[in-house]
């Protein structure tokens, strides 16, 4: 259930990795490892053995993966171990590194679930109302001949669009979604750059900041020089920010400092270009990235938290707007027949 066409879904691809570098480091051959990944598991079967025969033809460690599916960032940190020495330790820091992002999008979906859920169940009960009660009280009407009043026969007759219009609207909302999530490469670093240079891009550059130091951070920590990390930065292209990080990459070549050459940049926030400044002073710049990254990652969280705990009241009240609107229309017409027959 875990598998996604030749690749592993996120929760597996964790504990692949990390298998894999526990087993390298309790001193067993990449090989073995490989053949032990496969026998014990039918969902790392088809990869392992993958691997396994790319591996055992010659092919470098890093196009193994590359060829078998696996992601930028998984690649750079094969490569990473292989360039180090200590392939295990570079696959624990990874593995490490998709726990803490997995944890945090699982704390987001806990987030957003409820008001998805109110948001869902007040639709379904709009077009519930709209689809049963409308058709059974115009029959009802026309059944008994009795003439239907101006305000009524509005309001059936806007239950009706509700019950024949929903469908399409929300069918053509999910069509325009698709297509934007299809098409998110082409419009989305534009759409980006436009909202940095509002007042309100705060929040996406945190975002930026976030994505891109919790990568630099890793890979400082693991022993790679900043020009190297940065090249990494530049092939995953987590933030999509390739272009911004070339040009930064150019600059620190000819000597600037990495604070001088984020200034530029109008994905980094100031507070960023201070403290790798500090950081660079204090020689540092590892645990500055690090201190970024947890800064970044907590004012995100507690946004969003924020975000979600007002949003919560306002759905509430939408909800009970919806359940009065259709308390009303089930009394409007039942109170009018009521009326006509007595």
């Amino acid at each position: 259930m875990w598998r996604r066409g030749k690749t592993l879904h996120a929760k597996a691809l964790e504990f692949f990795v990390a298998d894999l570098g526990d087993m390298l480091a309790a001193g067993i051959d990449l090989d073995m490892a490989l053949a032990v990944l496969a026998g014990a598991s039918k969902l790392y079967r088809e990869i392992a053995l993958s691997l396994q025969a790319q591996v055992r033809r010659g092919v470098e460690l890093g196009e193994v993966f590359r060829n078998a599916s696996f992601s930028e960032v998984v690649v750079a940190f094969v490569r990473i171990g292989l360039v180090t020495g200590n392939l295990s330790l570079a696959l624990a820091k990874l593995s490490s590194h998709f726990a803490e992002r997995r944890k945090r999008r699982e704390k987001l979906a806990k987030l957003v679930a409820y008001p998805l859920f109110l948001s869902a169940l007040s639709t379904l009960s709009l077009y519930l109302a709209a689809w049963l009660l409308a058709p059974q009280f115009l029959r009802f009407y026309g059944a008994m001949n009795l003439s239907i009043p101006g305000s009524v026969a509005w309001l059936l007759q806007a239950l009706e669009g509700v019950a024949t219009g929903l469908p399409y609207a929300l069918a053509t909302c999910v069509i325009i979604a698709l297509l934007l999530w299809r098409t998110r490469g082409r419009w989305l670093r534009v759409a980006e750059r436009k909202i940095v240079q509002q007042r309100w891009g705060g929040f996406l550059r945190a975002i930026k900041a976030m994505q891109n130091f919790t990568v630099l951070a890793l890979l400082l920590d693991a022993g790679i020089d900043l020009l190297a990390a940065l090249q990494v930065l530049i092939v995953t292209d987590t933030a999509r920010m390739c272009e911004e990080w070339q040009t930064m990459v150019a600059a620190i070549e000819r000597g600037q400092p990495l604070s001088q050459a984020l200034k530029g940049s109008p994905y980094m926030p100031e507070l960023v270009v201070e403290m790798l400044a500090i950081a660079e002073q204090t020689g540092d710049l590892e645990g500055g990235a690090a201190r970024l990254k947890g800064y970044y990652e907590r004012l995100i969280v507690r946004g969003v938290e924020r975000f979600f705990a007002a949003f919560e009241p306002v759905s509430l009240m939408v909800l009970g707007v919806l359940v009065g609107g259709i308390t009303m229309v089930l009394m409007l017409p039942m109170t009018d027949l009521v009326k006509q027959l007595s």
